[in-house]
């Protein structure tokens, strides 16, 4: 942002961070007169968009959020990992029913927090005891792991949270099934 300020000024165009949309319903795409699926824009222009009453699921890595299912009412916005802090500026995300998929570690939960900060309604999917339990074999040691006191996130979060910050223990989102991951998303009802 600082970068930008000359160009801001004298109103200049400037590279602008892009946010990548993905319809998970093709009434919904049809509905917003989308002839893709699958796009990248700028966020000043999704800003603008103001799908509203829907759902939004955020993944934090980018194969997760190309292998979503069909969702009704439903739209993915890929995070790219701290990259959602660009989120908090657009005001109709709000009106949406927020859901955050991201990799069980200290990380995803800080970013959940963060993420949570501006949108009160966030809900985490798939970052839980039950789900690092079920992949347990595919987590790794977490050398960058610290804890810090985060002050959004729910009892059971904050317990999670703190075992796998302590624990310096890892479970990155693309080693759970697809088949589990449908299966949550499906009962989200």
């Amino acid at each position: 942002e600082r970068g930008n300020i000359f160009e801001k000024r004298f109103g200049l165009k400037y590279a602008e961070p892009t946010i990548r949309l993905r319809f998970l319903d093709v009434t919904l795409q049809t509905k917003y007169n989308f002839p893709v699926a699958d796009m990248s824009i700028s966020l000043s222009s999704f800003e603008q968009l103001g799908i509203c009453g829907t759902r939004c699921l955020i993944t934090e890595n980018q194969m997760n959020f190309l292998t979503l299912p069909t969702l009704p009412n439903s739209f993915a916005l890929f995070g790219s990992g701290y990259a959602v802090q660009a989120l908090q500026s657009v005001g109709w995300l709000r009106d949406c029913n927020i859901f955050y998929w991201g990799d069980l570690d200290a990380q995803g939960f800080q970013i959940l927090s963060h993420l949570r900060s501006h949108f009160p309604q966030v809900q985490s999917i798939m970052m839980n005891r039950d789900t690092l339990k079920a992949f347990n074999k595919f987590t790794v040691t977490d050398v960058k792991a610290t804890f810090k006191t985060l002050s959004n996130l729910t009892e059971e979060e904050q317990a999670i949270y703190k075992y796998l910050a302590t624990n310096k223990v890892r479970l990155e989102q693309e080693h759970i099934l697809q088949a589990y991951v449908n299966r949550a998303l499906n009962l989200l009802g």
